[in-house]
């Protein structure tokens, strides 16, 4: 015990030191009176109140007093037995044995306990007699009167409606709300009013509303409510549909709680919807849907709608309206129209099919919706188109559309006829326009198309040439644009001149092809073409096809690979001429019977070269004369050039020349010849007569002649005849 009231001596002269000395002066310095409840440590003096606040009946509240003596070191004080007199609900519950003598500094505790028994006040006063021990001289003796009050909280409920009183709720009772309309709302505010003697303590308010009630305006809690104070909060009521709702609150104190009911009824308007077909009446509900009785398409069938107000208010329908192609309403009611409870109406819905097979609706009736079914009876005609990318319907006047297709190649859509009606429907006629478009697999004409059957056939798309092209397709009286884009053609595959090329002889035939690496989907026709480049300053019009020209014309059949030319023959010859250059075989390609060019880039080309070369003596005659006789010698020189013959004569048997061996310049006449405009007729080729005169003796007595021709490049192989008789 002395542990403890030094360390409570401690604390409060840290905390209070100042004040103490300055209070206890003027009235008791040689005590220091120190009082503690759960919340606060403060400094009491002499005539002052202790107050103890109970949150209720039977609700014990307690405070520590600590009594410190304070005298000179040389004395003593004793705290004798103190005298508690008033109400009996104060007590002192525990301190030290009494009388107790204390040195400076040393303190006692003491417990006063206050336990009310009802709402109070309650009130009594507590004295301590204090004596102070000099030694050698007289004691001194002080009283310390402390007054004791005592405070309780107590809790009423009530409520109060709109318009209404204040009503007492007893613990349990219950807070009964008017009839209220669905969906809107009634306030009751919710008063907790501390009728006590002292302040209390609201914990926590919960209300268990369920989908109807909750709580609204509370403010933080804990709250203090004082004694003669209220706090208010309010309970919404907002039913989500007609009927009885039930919930509850629970208020939580620093002593006790309470608890009420809360009770409350939804009411609205409620309407009841019937259908009424041919005198028969069936109830139908809000998002039901409704058969309307079949009708042939353009007739008219109907039936009625009943509307009923079964709720328990008046109630308003702000619209009646019918969406849908067919439908229509008729015997409307004043709208808006305002219907007591029980009261009804009935008005007329209408449908006239505007084609075969089910038609959708809709009809609105104030918040609820009804789906309308109707079915028209007859047949009708629907259409599609299908490609490998997809499908779709066709309306009779809509185009069909087919992709861009490369020329030579096809696309193509199946199209089909449903009769989508309930009835047969015959079919007569099919057939199309258009260069470009053709009909596959069509079905047998006429034909009668029973309900939900279906015939396809295939529109074929084969470009007839580049760009846009028209058709249309007629079925009965139905027609459909058909339209089309067509593509450049599939580059051709590789194109071959075929022959050896390269080194060729001159004045020779040579054979020519034109070939495909591979078969091709169009018919193909083209140009074979010579051309001559001269290396000898000069054209040779003896280059040409063997058909005459230097450009022949083929065709390549589709699906073939090979060229044909004249006499569907698969090659065609070409002379080379005599002159010598490059010679070049080059083919151009269009598709047949269009001008859509199909020539590869770079073109197909086979080149062959004619040297210059030494002459070539080609003819060797020889005819007598008066007194002598002319060689004739026919030849061609690729260079266009010869400066020399030479003619060798050999004598008959027994017969001698003087000159056997004659060297004749022919530079000038053969430069003549060439360089003239005549000889371009001829190419290279030349007739040179040589006269020979005789001095002495007779032709006859000649055996044979020998000529060779020379240039630059060479002599030409000699020619042997026989002298002329």
């Amino acid at each position: 015990m002395q542990t403890a009231s030094r360390l409570i001596l401690r604390l409060v002269v840290a905390a209070f030191s100042i004040a103490a000395v300055g209070s206890l002066q003027a009235q008791a310095p040689d005590w220091l009176f120190v009082v503690q409840d759960e919340d606060n440590i403060s400094e009491v003096r002499n005539g002052n109140t202790l107050t103890f606040e109970a949150e209720g009946s039977g609700d014990l509240v307690t405070q520590r007093l600590t009594i410190t003596y304070q005298g000179p070191v040389d004395t003593l004080g004793t705290v004798n037995d103190p005298s508690l007199g008033g109400s009996t609900t104060f007590a002192v519950t525990s301190g030290p044995t009494l009388p107790r003598q204390l040195g400076p500094g040393q303190s006692v505790d003491f417990t006063i306990s206050f336990l009310p028994t009802n709402v109070g006040p309650f009130s009594s006063r507590l004295d301590f007699g204090l004596t102070r021990s000099n030694f050698g001289r007289p004691n001194i003796t002080t009283n310390v009167l402390l007054n004791l009050s005592g405070l309780v909280a107590d809790y009423s409920l009530s409520y109060q409606l709109p318009g209404g009183n204040e009503i007492l709720i007893p613990d349990g009772g219950a807070v009964p709300f008017d009839d209220t309309e669905v969906e809107t709302t009634q306030t009751a505010t919710i008063i907790v009013t501390n009728r006590g003697s002292g302040p209390g303590t609201v914990e926590t308010v919960n209300v268990d509303g369920g989908v109807a009630f909750s709580a609204s305006g509370l403010q933080l809690l804990p709250a203090e409510v004082n004694a003669g104070a209220s706090l208010r909060f309010s309970i919404i009521f907002e039913p989500p549909q007609e009927g009885a709702f039930m919930g509850s609150a629970a208020i939580t104190f620093g002593l006790g709680s309470r608890s009420l009911n809360l009770i409350g009824a939804g009411v609205a308007a409620s309407f009841t919807y019937e259908k009424i077909i041919d005198g028969q009446s069936m109830p139908v509900m809000d998002r039901e849907a409704i058969s309307i009785p079949p009708a042939a398409v353009g007739e008219e069938t109907l039936f009625q709608m009943k509307v009923t107000n079964a709720g328990s208010l008046e109630g308003t329908i702000q619209r009646i309206s019918v969406a849908g192609t067919g439908f229509a309403l008729d015997d409307l009611p004043v709208i808006p129209q305002v219907m007591d409870p029980a009261e009804n109406f009935t008005f007329t819905v209408k449908f006239t099919p505007p084609e075969p097979g089910e038609t959708s609706g809709q009809l609105l009736i104030g918040d609820a919706r009804f789906d309308l079914i109707g079915v028209g009876e007859g047949s009708q005609l629907t259409f599609s188109s299908a490609t490998e990318s997809g499908s779709s319907e066709l309306r009779p006047g809509e185009t069909v559309v087919f992709s861009q297709t490369p020329l030579g190649l096809t696309s193509e859509t199946t199209f089909s006829i449903t009769n989508s009606g309930n009835a047969a429907q015959a079919v007569s006629l099919v057939g199309s326009t258009g260069a470009s478009f053709s009909l596959l697999n069509l079905p047998t004409l006429p034909l009668s198309l029973e309900q939900d059957q279906t015939v396809s056939f295939q529109i074929v798309f084969d470009p007839a040439g580049p760009g846009p092209q028209s058709g249309s397709l007629s079925i009965d009286s139905s027609s459909f644009p058909l339209s089309g884009v067509g593509g450049d053609p599939a580059p051709l595959p590789t194109v071959t001149i075929g022959g050896p090329g390269g080194k060729a002889d001159p004045a020779t035939q040579v054979e020519a092809t034109v070939e495909l690496a591979e078969p091709y989907g169009l018919d193909v026709t083209g140009t074979l073409q010579l051309d001559f480049s001269s290396d000898a300053f000069s054209n040779d019009p003896s280059i040409q096809f063997s058909t005459g020209g230097r450009t022949v014309r083929f065709r390549i059949a589709e699906g073939q690979t090979k060229a044909t030319f004249t006499n569907n023959d698969e090659t065609v010859r070409f002379q080379t001429g005599t002159v010598a250059g490059s010679i070049a075989l080059s083919a151009t390609l269009e598709m047949d019977r269009s001008s859509v060019d199909l020539t590869p880039d770079p073109e197909p080309e086979l080149a062959y070269f004619v040297d210059q070369a030494a002459p070539v003596l080609a003819g060797l005659s020889a005819t007598r004369t008066g007194a002598g006789f002319n060689v004739f010698a026919t030849g061609f020189s690729t260079a266009r050039s010869v400066t020399s013959m030479e003619v060798s004569i050999t004598a008959d048997s027994g017969k001698t020349l003087d000159t056997s061996r004659f060297d004749i310049d022919v530079t000038t006449p053969f430069t003549a010849w060439y360089t003239g405009g005549q000889s371009s007729s001829f190419g290279s080729g030349f007739t040179a007569t040589v006269s020979f005169i005789l001095s002495q003796g007779d032709v006859l007595d000649l055996q044979s002649l020998t000529v060779t021709a020379t240039n630059a490049l060479g002599e030409s192989a000699p020619i042997t005849i026989n002298a002329p008789e």
